[in-house]
């Protein structure tokens, strides 16, 4: 896996106030993947993000739904290994810097 050097993104929250940060990934076939690195929001008790990648293939198509995209599964960068995600807030993190990097005006 290979991160993209001197590239963080900032995507705007679907819902509510703040942004996620986050980095780009590929793999050694070009693969694009996600990695969610911060949640900014101005609270005390921000949500939890889970720092795998997130392949952006398999999410690409339903960034535009309305429906949560059900994100169950990670890649641990460490060891390359999926893992499950336990975490409600990964969905809908993930689709908003979907949304971000790939606007729903245009075809994925």
């Amino acid at each position: 896996m290979n991160k993209v050097e001197r590239f963080e993104g900032e995507a705007p929250k679907l819902k509510g106030d703040g942004s996620i940060r986050y980095h780009l990934w590929t793999d050694d076939q070009g693969a694009l993947f996600v990695q969610l690195s911060a949640n900014e929001v101005d609270t005390a008790s921000p949500g939890t993000l889970d720092q795998y990648l997130f392949p952006v293939a398999e999410y690409i198509d339903r960034r535009c739904e309305e429906s949560q995209l059900n994100v169950t599964q990670g890649l641990r960068v460490e060891t390359e290994s999926l893992e499950r995600v336990e975490n409600n807030n990964t969905s809908a993190f993930l689709k908003a810097v979907l949304r971000h990097l790939f606007p729903c005006s245009m075809k994925a």
